[in-house]
């Protein structure tokens, strides 16, 4: 429920007319300075950059507003903290990535995520361009920070009220024409942000940022915090529409500013911070006039209701830090661990049975009842929880509280109900696993359920309680057991155990082990550690187990399916003697045949033979690796290597070049306008290379630069002068090569000049089509590929290019790139 202030303002403001200068001003009261800003105090945070994300109500509700309330809300507990947002650090500023992935771009959306979400610090989910450099709607973007114990620790960091008031609300004039400087109830608003400014809270508004931006002036009078040149809003005239609503956060007011528009000279003006950077406007700031807050025809002053004036802003929001903030671990909560390919697949509902007359209440969380608010990134793109558009699985760790159910009848307490939760399908084609489900009362293990063993297709239901747990030792590290699933952690070689099955910890429940999960860190699976195991079907090894000691996983009937994230360099004797049934190997690191070669040393090791194999990268899509060469920097991310520098690039030996060690990694490769010369080797036995872009200076390819790789296309922005030999030999793949300044037959009498070069004879050369508006995705080449990107902006709302220079993008745009590609 929104929180809605009663209290009378005993405030008096004056509207005075100065016929030589027509100037009007809300004054100060005696309560308040006549100019106040809130970027001077160590809870605000540096201006941010949401780039090319439409995030804006995250950045301004967020980023802004709520790391300033949840600042000063700390500091008021403990003088002596040392948060300080406005340095920029991470640790100190909330991130708005993770409120826009589970919120969307609208406001209350952000809010409402906020109350039952909370919100991470930036170290655990900044946007790739980090605290205030631009954000890219890349992997980075789309992740959800749902790692083990983020998603408890957002939970600590909540809102429980809020107050959004609309300005086309009929005490203010009604739709489009605002009257606040000129009404009551627009005095006493504009009076309300000064005195929320004053107890140090910051105050969220925003409309159509094509409407205010429009008529902007310098200020003719800097007042008390203004700087020669700063730019203000007078007014706002109407823009387009489409290019979608844009959010900002009030930080400060001057009632000292003045500004001349139209001959009027208007007195008075709220600080605006936005998220486009400092570049932008007063160093990512802007003022806005009191009268700007007027909509159409509602200003005072006949010379400033121009034909087409509009109103500004449509709404303000109030967050106040002394009342709205709910600081602290929840009195119930529930952590739920789930396996997907498609995080949209699933919906989750919180559960309370009560136990003596097997009533349930039941309550869906925000971000389930209203997941079609989800950012989707691109229509039909299915991601996993990690951001990535794959089929791969990721695994997430999921928090939700039960404040919603907690207002228990009289004379009931927690502890007469059964606390659970209800998993339900609700995309065809997909599932989601339930690994886990935890109960936490004020942060510490109630209950705990462990892995239920169920997969929940669509369409399905499944309901989950909480069972007791038992966790142990072990002599590095400890385990615990939850409802089937044996987790070990700790660090080093596994205790072995087959000369003595009984001093196994686990000894005792050895027969209810359903599955087995080693953390990172342990580097073996001990001897008999899990023989004669009888309902264990899975067992997952961290990213460290390279050993399997004698008789492991010997005698496992129900073993189904075995996943090493690890090269396994050694095997015992009978590690799977006796386990008949295992249907799925997952080798990391290695090849099938390299896996079998190993467990081939040692008998007893035929039953690994009969499964499927799958085989994984030691490096998955998340990969990032950066270094340098001789002339600059370069970076792998998401199978993009992109070199950036100036000159000739070095000459390497097979496999000697800086990023060589992720040859089987990277797909694309992008080299920057600077460098000259692709070195000898440098891509050289690339097994998954498909596209390398040459930047504009490129006009050399040495000795086998492309040999043996499986590139299928070559970009080149210069004019090539000199190919050495073998460049593209046994390039079988090549298919296209698209030139600058040069025909195919000039291109291939260069390339002919050595040998070893005939790739180039087949593949189909085009004409580079020089970087420009076109090319949406920023491939180089504009192709079918930008409209699906162009489509993916409009869709989320983030800035796309104007190509039919009609001044705005829409879904016109579309047909000029169409009719771009057709000519």
């Amino acid at each position: 429920m929104k929180k809605i202030l009663s209290v009378l303002l005993a405030v008096i403001l004056t509207a005075a007319v100065f016929p030589a200068t027509g100037l009007f001003a809300i004054t100060a009261t005696a309560a308040n300075p006549s100019a106040l800003d809130l970027t001077t105090t160590e809870h605000l945070p540096p201006i941010g950059n949401q780039g090319g994300v439409g995030c804006c109500a995250s950045m301004s509700i967020t980023y802004m507003q709520f790391t300033n309330a949840v600042s000063r809300y700390l500091h008021s507990i403990d003088p002596d903290i040392t948060w300080n947002p406005s340095s920029g650090d991470p640790a100190y500023c909330f991130s708005p990535r993770f409120t826009y992935n589970l919120a969307g771009s609208g406001t209350a959306w952000v809010y409402e995520i906020l109350k039952e979400q909370g919100c991470l610090p930036q170290t655990y989910g900044a946007f790739s361009g980090g605290v205030t450099g631009a954000a890219i709607d890349n992997t980075t973007a789309k992740n959800w920070a749902a790692d083990k114990g983020l998603w408890s620790l957002a939970q600590n960091y909540r809102v429980s009220n809020y107050d959004q008031i609309w300005l086309s609300g009929s005490q203010f004039g009604g739709y489009k024409s605002f009257n606040i400087t000129g009404s009551d109830a627009g005095r006493e608003l504009i009076q309300r942000i000064k005195d929320a400014l004053n107890a140090g809270n910051a105050v969220v508004t925003g409309g159509y940022v094509s409407y205010w931006q429009n008529a902007l002036v310098s200020l003719s009078n800097t007042g008390t915090l203004g700087k020669a040149g700063d730019q203000a809003i007078p007014y706002s005239t109407e823009g387009d529409s489409n290019v979608g609503g844009h959010q900002v956060t009030i930080v400060g007011y001057d009632d000292n500013i003045t500004c001349v528009k139209n001959g009027v000279v208007l007195k008075g003006a709220f600080k605006l911070a936005n998220s486009w950077g400092t570049d932008w406007r007063n160093g990512g700031y802007l003022w806005m006039m009191y009268d700007a807050f007027n909509g159409k025809d509602q200003s005072p002053y006949a010379a400033l209701n121009v034909s087409n004036r509009i109103w500004t802003m449509d709404q303000v929001v109030f967050l106040d830090w002394r009342t709205d903030l709910n600081i602290g671990t929840p009195e119930l909560t529930a952590e739920l661990t789930l396996t997907a390919n498609d995080r949209e697949a699933f919906s989750v509902t919180l559960t309370r049975k009560d136990r003596a007359s097997g009533y349930v209440e039941t309550y869906t969380p925000y971000m389930f009842r209203y997941y079609t608010r989800r950012p989707f990134y691109a229509k039909g793109m299915s991601l996993t929880f990690n951001g990535k558009s794959s089929t791969n699985e990721s695994t997430a760790v999921l928090a939700f509280n039960y404040d919603e159910l907690l207002s228990l009848p009289s004379g009931k307490t927690v502890d007469d109900y059964i606390w659970g939760v209800r998993v339900s399908g609700i995309k065809d084609g997909q599932s989601v696993t339930v690994d886990r489900f935890a109960l936490f009362r004020s942060g510490v293990a109630s209950y705990v359920a462990g892995d239920l063993s169920e997969v929940v297709s669509s369409g399905a239901e499944k309901n989950y309680t909480a069972s007791a747990a038992r966790s142990g030792v072990w002599s590095g590290g400890g385990w615990n057991f939850e409802n089937g699933v044996l987790n070990i952690y700790g660090s080093g070689a596994m205790d072995n155990y087959k000369d003595d099955l009984s001093a196994r910890p686990w000894a005792s429940f050895a027969d209810k082990i359903a599955k087995v999960v080693i953390d990172d860190g342990v580097t073996s699976i001990g001897s008999g550690a899990f023989e004669n195991c009888a309902a264990l079907a899975r067992v997952i090894c961290g990213a460290d187990v390279y050993k399997i000691g004698d008789r492991a996983l010997a005698g496992d009937r129900a073993l189904r399916e075995i996943v090493f994230n690890a090269p396994i360099s050694s095997i015992g004797k009978d590690t799977v003697d006796g386990s008949t049934g295992i249907g799925r190997v997952t080798v990391t690191g290695q090849t099938l045949d390299a896996f079998l070669a190993v467990a081939a040393l040692k008998s007893g090791n035929d039953n690994y033979m009969d499964a499927i194999f799958t085989e994984k990268s030691l490096y998955p899509d998340e990969v990032f690796a950066q270094g340098s060469w001789n002339g600059g920097t370069w970076k792998l991310e998401n199978h993009v290597l992109t070199i950036t520098g100036s000159g000739k690039m070095n000459d390497y030996p097979d496999n000697g070049s800086p990023w060589a060690a992720y040859a089987d990694e990277i797909q694309k490769v992008v080299i920057g306008d600077g460098i000259t010369t692709v070195g000898a080797r440098a891509f050289s036995h690339f097994g998954e290379l498909q596209e390398v872009i040459c930047g504009k200076n490129v006009y050399r390819l040495n000795l086998d630069a492309f040999a043996y790789s499986t590139v299928q296309s070559l970009v080149f922005y210069r004019k090539i002068s000199m190919i050495e030999q073998g460049v593209v030999y046994s390039c079988s793949a090549l298919q296209s090569v698209a030139t600058t300044d040069q025909t195919k037959e000039q291109f291939l009498t260069v390339a002919h000049k050595s040998n070893y070069n005939t790739a180039f004879d087949g593949a189909v050369f085009t004409t580079a089509v020089p970087r420009d508006v076109f090319d949406v995705d920023g491939s180089g080449i504009v192709n079918i590929v930008d409209v699906t990107a162009y489509l993916a902006k409009l869709m989320n709302g983030v800035e796309a290019p104007d190509l039919d220079g009609d001044g705005a993008s829409t879904i016109r745009d579309v047909t000029a790139l169409l009719n771009r590609l057709a000519s």
